[in-house]
């Protein structure tokens, strides 16, 4: 039996769209993101360096996640981290690889 972890955290960034999202992360981060299809792309390498940490999104779908659900959906090349959700005021991560016992 298992249990699925997401983190969820407050952030200070401010944006009224996925451009200026985007933006703000990719300053507050100082890396790109990069296009990346879940669907049609070759899945990341993985790293465990941090310094290492790419950032990518699919930018076709960006639009319609931010209009319907005000989501902005970036995916990580982190061993520990698949995932992020970033919305208007809150981060919700998605760590991998942890594990708990029941």
């Amino acid at each position: 039996m298992g249990a699925e972890l997401n983190v969820w955290s407050n952030h200070k960034l401010r944006f009224n769209s996925f451009e200026e999202g985007i933006e703000q992360f990719e300053k507050q981060t100082s890396k790109k993101i990069k296009q990346w299809n879940f669907k049609k792309d070759e899945p990341l390498e993985k790293t465990k360096v941090i310094a290492e940490i790419e950032y990518f999104t699919h930018f076709e779908i960006l639009n319609h996640n931010f209009e319907n659900w005000n989501e902005i959906r970036i995916w990580t090349n982190f061993e520990f981290c698949d995932e992020l959700s970033l919305f208007k005021q809150t981060l919700k991560i998605y760590p991998t690889r942890f594990r708990t016992k029941y």
